[in-house]
C-alpha cells in the first residue's frame, strides 16, 4: 500500500523550513511550492558566492569552508540550473569560469586543502579525496562536466570532447565497479547530455542501479543511496530498473517525518560537537525541501 503526505504534515514540514531552514532553502521552497521567484533562488545562491567566481562558505554543510571548492560549486550549479537560471546570468558566467580556469592535468579535486583547518565531517579529510582515479574520478568530474555541458556555449569545445572521453574510458575500464558517491556524480551528466551520448550514459547507469541502490526497507534509515534520490521524478529513465522501490522509499519517508516536521539526516560527524548542531539544521532544512519535491513529484502530498 502506498501513502501521501496529509495536509498537516505538509504544513509541519513547510512550517519548518520557514523557521529554521537557511534562505537558500527557503527560496528553493517557495519556487516550487509558493510559485515563488527564481530571481530570488539566485540571489540566495549568490551569497555563496567567491570573488573567484566558485562557491563555499559552507554551501554544503558537513564542511565549514569559505574558500571555493569545485564540490560546492556543483552543488550551487544543481540549485541555478533546477532553478531555470540561463547562461546570460552573472552569477552563472563566473560560476563557469571559476570551474574553467581550476581544471587541472586530472580535472578538478572535490575540494581544496585548507578543509584540513575547518571543522568538517571525518570523510572530509583532505587525503581522501587528493588525486582521484578511476571511477572515483567521476566524483566530482562528471558532475562538473554536467554542468558545462548544460551551459556549453560558456565552454571551449575542446575541453568538453575531452572530459567526455575521459567519462567514456573510465566506464570502459571498469564495468562492474562504481560506488554510489561516483553513481551519484554521473546521475547529474545523463540527466544534462542529449541525444545519443545521453542514451549511452542512462545505460551504463542502469546497468549499476542493482548494486548501488539499498532497495530494503532496513537499509534506509543508515547511510545508503535511497531508490528515490536515483530517480527524483517519475519521469527518469532509471525509474523502470527501480521497480517499487522508489515509491516504497517515497513511503518510508513519509513513515518517518520528524516530530518537528523535518527529516533528519541518518548521520553525525562524532567530532566537533560545537559544530555540529548547525550543520545537521542545515541539512533538516535541505533534507526537508528535496523529500517534499520528490513527494510531490510522485503526487504522494494530500
Amino acid at each position: 500500500m502506498t501513502h501521501k503526505l496529509s495536509k498537516e504534515a505538509f504544513q509541519k514540514a513547510s512550517a519548518f523550513i520557514k523557521e529554521n531552514a537557511r534562505p537558500i532553502e527557503q527560496a528553493i521552497f517557495a519556487l516550487f511550492f509558493e510559485q515563488g521567484d527564481k530571481a530570488e533562488v539566485e540571489k540566495a545562491v549568490k551569497k555563496f558566492q567567491n570573488k573567484d567566481g566558485g562557491f563555499g562558505n559552507c554551501l554544503e554543510p558537513d564542511f565549514r569552508l569559505t574558500d571555493s571548492s569545485a564540490l560546492a560549486t556543483t552543488l550551487a550549479f544543481k540549485i541555478l540550473i533546477e532553478a531555470g537560471v540561463q547562461a546570460d546570468s552573472e552569477a552563472v558566467k563566473a560560476g563557469v569560469n571559476y570551474l574553467v580556469d581550476s581544471y587541472g592535468e586530472n580535472g578538478w579535486e572535490p575540494v581544496p586543502k585548507s578543509i584540513d583547518e575547518v571543522p568538517r565531517a571525518p570523510w572530509w579529510q583532505y587525503e581522501h579525496w587528493a588525486n582521484r582515479e578511476g571511477t572515483s574520478w567521476l566524483n566530482p568530474n562528471a558532475e562538473v562536466l554536467s554542468v558545462l555541458l548544460h551551459y556549453r556555449t560558456l565552454v571551449p569545445e575542446d575541453m568538453l570532447v575531452s572530459l567526455q572521453a575521459k567519462v567514456d574510458a573510465i566506464f570502459a575500464a571498469n564495468p562492474e565497479k562504481l560506488e554510489m558517491h561516483d553513481f551519484l556524480a554521473t546521475l547529474p551528466l545523463a540527466e544534462r547530455a542529449s541525444g545519443e551520448y545521453q542514451a549511452k550514459l542512462y545505460e551504463l547507469l542502469n546497468e549499476h542501479v542493482k548494486n548501488v541502490v539499498a532497495f530494503d526497507e532496513e537499509s534506509w534509515g543508515s547511510y545508503g543511496l535511497k531508490p528515490y534520490w536515483v530517480s527524483e521524478t517519475p519521469q527518469s529513465p532509471l525509474l523502470s530498473s527501480l521497480g517499487d522501490a522508489a515509491v516504497r522509499s517515497l513511503d518510508f519517508e513519509i513513515k518517518n517525518q520528524g516530530d518537528d516536521g523535518s527529516w533528519a539526516p541518518n548521520w553525525a560527524w562524532g567530532q566537533f560537537e560545537d559544530v555540529w548542531p548547525k550543520a545537521k539544521k542545515e541539512w533538516q532544512g535541505q533534507l526537508t525541501v528535496k523529500v517534499l519535491r520528490a513527494l510531490k513529484a510522485f503526487g504522494k502530498i494530500d
